[in-house]
C-alpha cells in the first residue's frame, strides 16, 4: 500500500518535463511520511512486545525496546530522501532566481 501511495506521489517527477513545484512538494511529503512511519515503528515496538506477552504473569511480561540494523538503514534512507527533497526545492529556487537574470 505504501509503495502504491509513493508511486502515485512521485508520478509528478517521472511525467514532468522539468522541475516543478508540485513535484518538489510531493517528494517532501513522501520524505516526511517515511520519517513519521519509521518513528511510529520505533515508538510502538515496546507496546507490541507488551501486548504479545500480556497473557503471561506480571513477572513474565516484557516491555522491551529494540533497535535493529534495519531500523538504522530505514533512518538513513529517510534522511537521504529528505535531503534529496531539500536539494530539489533549492534547485527550484535557483532556477527561479536565474529566470530573473535572463
Amino acid at each position: 500500500m505504501l509503495q502504491s501511495l509513493t508511486a502515485s506521489r512521485l508520478g509528478h517527477l517521472r511525467n514532468s518535463p522539468g522541475f516543478t513545484g508540485q513535484g518538489a512538494k510531493q517528494l517532501m511529503r513522501c520524505a516526511w511520511l517515511a520519517i513519521a512511519c519509521e518513528a511510529a515503528v520505533l515508538l510502538f515496538r515496546p507496546i507490541q512486545s507488551w501486548l504479545l506477552t500480556a497473557h503471561l504473569n506480571v513477572a513474565e511480561r516484557l516491555c522491551q525496546w529494540q533497535f535493529r540494523p534495519a531500523d538504522l538503514q530505514a533512518i538513513i534512507l529517510c534522511g537521504a530522501l529528505l535531503m534529496f527533497a531539500l536539494v530539489y526545492v533549492w534547485a527550484l529556487e535557483i532556477a527561479e532566481e536565474n529566470k530573473g537574470f535572463v
